[in-house]
């Protein structure tokens, strides 16, 4: 099967004057490829932490609103307690923490991976970009805790593609009919400026091949919510 050198190499032939690497070359287009195909919200993508089997946790500090997520992630949907809610957490949905008092608070119960959480709602979430980590910011004082909030969260691809050494972490089955049809559409768009459909058809005719193989595989989540009242 083909390596990303070979896919550079293959890339060439049809992309005349352009380099494997460097500012102008191949492989950091083969990387923008590689992102655009991986970066989404797929049950693979997912992280977990290594050492629990969890989804990764924060700590909180009381007065402290908003947080840095670890570099690794791209985005996280929800922020979540372990069902009961942990001991540590004192929080007071009240007005005293600002809370309208004619709000009606509802818990969301979530199961994921056989294990039941609770969805915790008064928070944002702020993507990754070039600059700044993922965030998430809370519209209450989270109090001091310790490990009791949980992200459920999305990685960006790894590794990066800085170099033809670097190996794609797309399986190789979708080398040749996704990987290399997608960068030589990025590399027409730079010859032509015509980005809007070369990205259109990454993300409608090529992007749903990716997703659809990384939601493959026992992934252990239902797909209910149960919810009663706070």
């Amino acid at each position: 099967m083909p390596s990303t050198l070979q896919i550079l190499k293959w890339g060439q032939l049809n992309a005349s004057g352009w380099n494997r690497e460097g500012a102008e070359g191949l492989a950091p287009l083969l990387n923008e490829v590689q992102n655009i195909l991986k970066q989404n919200e797929t049950y693979q993508n997912q992280k977990y932490d290594s050492t629990t089997g969890d989804f990764p946790s924060f700590d909180t500090t009381d007065g402290v609103y908003e947080y840095d997520m670890e570099s690794d992630i791209w985005r996280v949907s929800e922020v979540l307690l372990s069902s009961p809610i942990p001991n540590d957490l004192n929080l007071q949905l009240n007005p005293e923490y600002g809370i309208e008092t004619n709000i009606t608070n509802i818990i969301e119960k979530k199961e994921y991976n056989g294990k039941e959480y609770i969805r915790f709602p008064f928070v944002r979430t702020l993507d990754k970009t070039y600059d700044n980590p993922a965030k998430v910011q809370f519209k209450v004082n989270p109090t001091t805790t310790s490990g009791s909030f949980l992200v459920r969260s999305y990685l960006v691809p790894r590794p990066q593609i800085t170099s033809s050494r670097i190996q794609l972490s797309i399986p190789e089955k979708y080398h040749m009919t996704v990987v290399l049809p997608s960068l030589m559409l990025l590399v027409e768009a730079f010859q032509t400026n015509n980005w809007t459909e070369a990205i259109e058809i990454i993300e409608k005719k090529y992007k749903p091949l990716m997703m659809k193989e990384m939601n493959e595989g026992e992934q252990g989540e239902c797909s209910g919510t149960r919810r009663r009242e706070f």
